[in-house]
């Protein structure tokens, strides 16, 4: 997917992040790809993070067999074994085949899908399903827009919101003194059977959503 001027003057870019593209495309267009991985190397990921904000997802899958550093994808992204990295900030949805350990903050604006465990060293977003087949643990907050699945066990230290149900499979740790949020998306009504916490036990601090225990 090409970039334009054109395109990221329509939203009102900061004039710093504006000059930085015109020095380094002065054929005033650039690969979207190309242009996340210039903001990082060049020491100002903050002008990728913006254009993922107003671009979007370039429509575009791209399979990797490793991420190092910082990782900024304009499409979604399949890794074919494990991820030990700084952080990542996925505009469509991302597929770890082993287990994916985020030392910083994780961002995937689709689903994310992790083979084996999934850690997590500051916040986390996920905007549609999140699903992990092994154990979970974020040291800060986490946000799913849409359903959670974890076959293990669960730990988020601060907040915790899902738009629509969430099982865990093991041992679910949360600090009572942080909300947990679950049926967010959903009206009360519809709790029951869209917006259900299915665990076996049901924290103190679960604030909505339905719960429904399992057998330990």
């Amino acid at each position: 997917m090409k970039v334009t001027q054109e395109m990221i003057c329509e939203h009102g870019p900061c004039a710093e992040g504006l000059d930085w593209f015109e020095a380094n495309y002065p054929d005033e267009e650039g690969d979207y790809q190309e242009i996340l991985d210039r903001t990082i190397a060049s020491g100002v990921p903050e002008y990728g993070r913006w254009l993922i904000d107003k671009l979007g997802s370039s429509g575009e899958t791209l399979e990797l067999a490793h991420i190092e550093g910082h990782g900024f994808f304009a499409g979604s992204l399949t890794v074919s074994g494990s991820v030990d990295c700084e952080s990542i900030v996925c505009a469509g949805s991302l597929t770890i085949r082993g287990s994916l350990t985020i030392r910083e903050s994780l961002i995937v604006d689709c689903s994310l899908n992790v083979g084996e465990s999934l850690n997590v060293g500051e916040s986390m977003y996920v905007g549609n399903n999140l699903k992990v087949a092994a154990s979970l643990a974020v040291g800060r907050s986490l946000k799913v827009g849409e359903s959670l699945y974890v076959g293990d066990s669960m730990k988020v230290d601060e907040s915790l919101t899902v738009g629509r149900s969430m099982t865990v499979g093991g041992f679910l740790a949360t600090d009572p003194q942080w909300g947990l949020f679950v049926g967010t998306s959903v009206m009360i009504a519809d709790w029951p059977i869209e917006g259900y916490l299915r665990a076996s036990e049901k924290p103190v601090n679960m604030l909505s959503g339905h719960f429904i225990k399992t057998c330990s």
